[in-house]
C-alpha cells in the first residue's frame, strides 16, 4: 500500500558524490527528493532515488556511492513496488510538452531536467513504448560512447517510431560521454537545440 524509502538527508558522503559529478546536491535533494543511506543494511552506501508516477511514489532505486557494491544500481523489487519501475518512465511527471528526451539511468535525466525521462537501463519494455509514443516528437540521447547503448536506441527508435511518434537519436553531442556527465550548461544547450 505504501513504499516507505530507506535512509534520510543526504550526508557528507552522498554530497561529495554529486559534487564529483557536477551536480548540485542540495538542488538534486530539493527537486528529486534524493536521500542517502548510512553504513548499514540492504541499502548502504547509496543515494535513494524515489520514483513518482502519477505524482505518488511507486518505487525507488539506489546508487552505490562506495564503488565496491556489486550492483551499482539497486532497484527495489517489483513485489515491494507499487508500480514495476519498468513499465513507466522516470520523471514522467515532469514532462509537460509534447516532445520529450528519452535517457537511460536517473542521473541522466536529472542532468537534462524536466521534459526528460528515463528508462532505468537499455532494456525497454512495452509499456515503456506505450508512454512514449503519447509523444509527439521523441529525442533519444543514451549513452553516446557505448556500441551497445547505440544499438539499443536504434531499436528504441524503430519501436516507437512504428507507432507514430517522429524520433531523433541524439549522437556526438559529448565527446562519448553520458548525459550525466555534461555540464549544466551543455545540457541548457542540447535543450535550446532541441526546442526543449
Amino acid at each position: 500500500k505504501k513504499v516507505e524509502l530507506p535512509g534520510e538527508a543526504l550526508g557528507k558522503k552522498h554530497k561529495k558524490y554529486l559534487m564529483k559529478r557536477n551536480f548540485d546536491p542540495e538542488k538534486l535533494e530539493r527537486e528529486y527528493y534524493l536521500t542517502g543511506t548510512g553504513i548499514t543494511g540492504e541499502w548502504k552506501f547509496r543515494i535513494i532515488i524515489p520514483i513518482f508516477y502519477r505524482e505518488r511514489l511507486v518505487s525507488f532505486q539506489g546508487r552505490d556511492i562506495s564503488g565496491s557494491a556489486v550492483e551499482r544500481y539497486k532497484t527495489l523489487e517489483v513485489e515491494k513496488s507499487l508500480e514495476n519501475p519498468k513499465s513507466i518512465l522516470y520523471n514522467y511527471d515532469n514532462c509537460t510538452l509534447d516532445k520529450v528526451i528519452v535517457t537511460e539511468g536517473p542521473f541522466d535525466t536529472m542532468r537534462m531536467g524536466r521534459n526528460c525521462v528515463g528508462t532505468l537501463g537499455t532494456s525497454i519494455t512495452d509499456p515503456q513504448i506505450k508512454l512514449l509514443s503519447k509523444f509527439k516528437r521523441i529525442f533519444i540521447m543514451f549513452d553516446d560512447g557505448e556500441e551497445e547503448a547505440r544499438k539499443k536506441a536504434k531499436s528504441l527508435a524503430s519501436r516507437v517510431a512504428a507507432l507514430g511518434s517522429q524520433v531523433e537519436i541524439i549522437t556526438d553531442y559529448a565527446d562519448g560521454r553520458d548525459p550525466g556527465d555534461l555540464t549544466d550548461e551543455e545540457a541548457i544547450n542540447i535543450k535550446k537545440e532541441l526546442g526543449l
